[in-house]
């Protein structure tokens, strides 16, 4: 508006001169020097009137330039402020000296601050004090060779919130005369990326621990074959060679270490088919009638002869027992392991005690032995697969019997519990309801 009426008053100036000089020069009377002066005098004018209104048209173009560039730089500033204000990551900015200036939204959630009160904080009070002389040192970096970082540090939010490691981003900001007059910062919460990097830590452990024990698996199972099939090798080239010389109790002898030798390596080949089909999700239970005192009877002393002389078994029950409604296979499967390992980590000479109790609709199956324990530490892990007890020295063995246990057990929606000292012996008690079948 006030360039229009400018221009306006310059119009109406040149107009005014105009016809001034268009009398003068009009006149009949020959102009007197004084005239003629005036007459040049009035065209300067003009022509500096004329000038005048040109460099007024360009400094309008030049204003309307400028308030399209105000505008333009309005708007950038506008978008920059709301870029900064609702960014996902947090942002800071500071001076040299790290006192907070700026904050966005994300920056005060994560420091659980108001972005009001957090203007003119140090930003340093709410690095963690074990970050804190790492971060001041940086500061004072900055300030000598200002230039692009990136770090982590453990921020510390205000009102007692636990802290959370965080990813620092910080880029120097610069006047036309590139001095360093403030600190731009990038905050990002990174405990998602130290939980998932964790998972990842355990995750290769355990399958390193896993590729161990599978070692050691393949290890203790060719031993556990080579030693029945180099028996049942020896006894069978001892009869064939010598049955001529061999009397009858010494025939019977070998007959028996080939037929306990045979039932070892089915054993073995039986707990890895029923390992494999419990990973592959298709062990199944089928229960049936079955009379557990006379079905546990079976078993000892089926056991017992295997074992000769070398271990005595006790077996006593408690209850009505006759009516039960178990999986016979999976029953087997487990009352055989625990009372072979009772067995097997027992002294020569020692006594193994099991003993069956059918009361509140439930089998509770314990098998008490007097031999050489598990440690507190490797109870826990005691039903994972090929884990062994760090106490069982040379005795062999391939880390499955109690993985199978376990498995057999919950498949019956039973329990199974551990009591044990090493030196003093280990007892295991299984709990099994009697009324599988209807509870399903």
């Amino acid at each position: 508006m006030k360039e229009e009426i400018f221009n306006q008053q310059i119009e109406a100036a040149q107009q005014r001169l105009h016809e001034l000089w268009q009398r003068t020069r009009e006149s009949p009377s020959l102009p007197d020097p004084q005239e003629t002066l005036t007459m040049e005098a009035l065209q300067e004018l003009s022509t500096a009137l004329e000038e005048l209104q040109v460099a007024t048209e360009e400094l309008q173009q030049r204003n309307e330039q400028l308030a399209i560039a105000h505008e333009t730089v309005k708007a950038e500033r506008q978008r920059y402020q709301e870029l900064f204000e609702f960014a996902p990551d947090g942002y800071l900015v500071t001076n040299t000296l790290g006192i907070i200036q700026e904050a966005n939204r994300t920056a005060a959630a994560l420091l659980n601050r108001s972005q009001n009160s957090l203007i003119g904080k140090p930003m340093a009070i709410f690095v963690t004090k074990e970050d804190r002389k790492t971060f001041r040192d940086i500061l004072t970096e900055l300030n000598h060779f200002p230039q692009l970082h990136d770090w982590e540090v453990r921020l510390q939010p205000s009102k007692g919130q636990p802290p959370f490691p965080a990813a620092l981003n910080v880029a120097a900001i610069r006047d036309r005369s590139s001095n360093l007059i403030g600190l731009r910062w990038l905050l990002r919460d990174i405990t998602e990326r130290h939980q998932q990097a964790e998972q990842t830590r355990k995750a290769l452990e355990q399958e390193k621990e896993l590729s161990n024990l599978k070692s050691r698996f393949i290890r203790a199972a060719s031993h556990e074959f080579r030693t029945p099939l180099t028996i049942i090798s020896m006894s069978a080239e001892l009869l064939e060679r010598y049955k001529h010389k061999l009397s009858d109790v010494q025939k019977d002898s070998h007959f028996q270490k080939i037929r306990i030798a045979s039932k070892q390596m089915a054993r073995l080949l039986n707990d890895i088919l029923l390992l494999d089909k419990t990973e592959a999700g298709k062990l199944e239970i089928n229960p049936i009638p079955l009379d557990l005192v006379e079905f546990s009877r079976e078993l000892v002393e089926e056991l017992q002869v295997s074992i000769g002389s070398q271990h005595a078994i006790t077996f006593i029950h408690q209850g009505q027992c006759s009516n039960a409604y178990l999986d016979k296979k999976l029953l087997r499967q487990i009352i055989d392991h625990l009372l072979s390992n009772a067995i097997k980590y027992s002294p020569r000479g020692g006594k193994v005690h099991f003993e069956l109790i059918c009361q509140d609709r439930q089998a509770i199956f314990q098998i008490q032995d007097e031999g050489i324990g598990i440690p507190k530490e490797d109870q826990l892990r005691l039903f994972e697969r090929f884990h062994r007890g760090r106490n069982v020295g040379t005795i062999s063995g391939t880390g499955l019997g109690l993985t199978i246990v376990k498995e057999c057990v919950d498949l019956h929606d039973g329990a199974i519990a551990i009591k044990s000292e090493v030196g003093s012996g280990t007892t295991f008690t299984v709990k099994l309801p009697l009324n599988q079948l209807n509870q399903k």
